[in-house]
């Protein structure tokens, strides 16, 4: 328990200080609520962690192995970046569980950044679904902060810089999630395409991303793993079989006893089942789903989710809105059970986050 208290102290004092240096009034306080919610969530993940109200996933210790070198790089090349950034606090403290602490650290620093410009602003940060990542020492987290970050780095204004970036941004989702690369290459082609519109070129980027979508569309199969090149027409139906082979392996007999409307999504049709997966990424779960307490905190959650959408959505700039919106597509796809739903959702948190911020701060 003191080694999550140690962790999430250390990244949040340092990374505090260093968002706050300017000495404001406003950046002070900011520090001093944001060390507060460190010292709280500190003591709300050291109860859970002893007496374990949510379990740990066993997930949890993989960066530690990696670490250790019980686990070689080259078995688990997805858990490199986490690996890297708990360096410090493995090696001081020599526990997996300090991994906790970073995940704190990283909300905590988040509500630095917004409440050094608006504390009401940073409430935001308090988002059920934020808190509860917080408590593990699972990826997630950092996958959500490479998100906010690269979301908004599509606002800069300087090309070699912006693409810069996006491209360091690529080599760290390599490093964590491998498959975000492809959304983050089609979010900066959205972006491009929103920049430009209005120019001569703009109108020659619809018609040649039409035809890269079919073209490319052909290979969508070898991007899932599967064998194989497809006509692109016969798309739905290469989705739909790799949705039912994901979807089966969650079934009530192996904890997917929250699955959509209980599993019957893979009786649907392709279309009426994708639409939906899209609105069950919002309403999470359906009302006349919720048989648990924790399925109730999820729908909670998902309140708070939708609120934040409509606030983003009325102040974000269009290229971080079209991220979010690429995001919330492609994972859809193949959304079949609530709870892997409510993790993948995290990084459109900090999507919509970083559209209000831009939005609310950086006009």
């Amino acid at each position: 328990m003191a080694e999550i208290f140690f962790a999430s102290s250390l990244y949040s004092l340092i990374g505090g200080l260093w968002l706050t240096r300017s000495g404001h009034a406003r950046h002070t306080q900011a520090l001093i609520l944001g060390l507060v919610l460190c010292f709280a969530l500190s003591l709300l993940a050291g109860l859970n962690f002893q007496w374990v109200v949510f379990e740990q996933k066993f997930a949890s210790t993989f960066a530690f192995d990696l670490f250790e070198g019980h686990d070689p790089a080259a078995r688990r090349p997805t858990f490199l970046l986490q690996t890297l950034v708990n360096w410090p606090v493995f090696s001081l403290t020599g526990v997996w569980w300090a991994a906790i602490g970073t995940n704190i650290a990283i909300l905590v620093l988040g509500f630095i950044l917004f409440a050094r410009h608006d504390p009401r602003l940073a409430l935001w940060l308090l988002a059920p679904a934020l808190v509860n990542f917080s408590l593990f020492s699972l990826r997630d987290p950092l996958i959500a902060a490479l998100c906010f970050v690269l979301a908004l780095g599509l606002l800069d204004p300087l090309i070699w810089r912006r693409a810069l970036g996006q491209a360091v941004g690529a080599v760290a989702f390599l490093l964590v999630r491998p498959e975000n690369v492809v959304l983050l290459v089609l979010a900066n082609a959205l972006a491009v395409v929103i920049e430009k519109w209005r120019t001569m070129w703009g109108a020659l980027l619809l018609p040649l991303a039409a035809v890269a979508a079919v073209y490319g569309g052909q290979f969508a199969p070898q991007a899932l793993g599967l064998d194989g090149v497809v006509r692109f027409w016969d798309l739905p139906l290469v989705l739909n079989e790799f949705f039912t082979s994901r979807a089966e392996r969650w079934g009530a007999e192996l904890g997917g006893g929250s699955n959509i409307l209980g599993g019957a999504l893979t009786e649907l049709g392709f279309l009426p089942r994708y639409a939906i997966q899209i609105a069950s990424f919002f309403v999470l779960p359906f009302p006349f789903e919720i048989t648990s307490w924790l399925l109730a905190m999820a729908f909670v959650d998902s309140l708070v989710f939708i609120a934040l959408s409509v606030q983003a959505h009325r102040v974000g700039p269009a290229k971080i809105l079209g991220f979010f919106w690429v995001y919330v597509l492609a994972v859809s796809l193949f959304s079949a059970n609530y709870g892997n739903v409510f993790r993948m959702r995290l990084p459109a948190y900090s999507l919509l986050l970083a559209a209000l911020f831009a939005g609310r701060v950086r006009r």
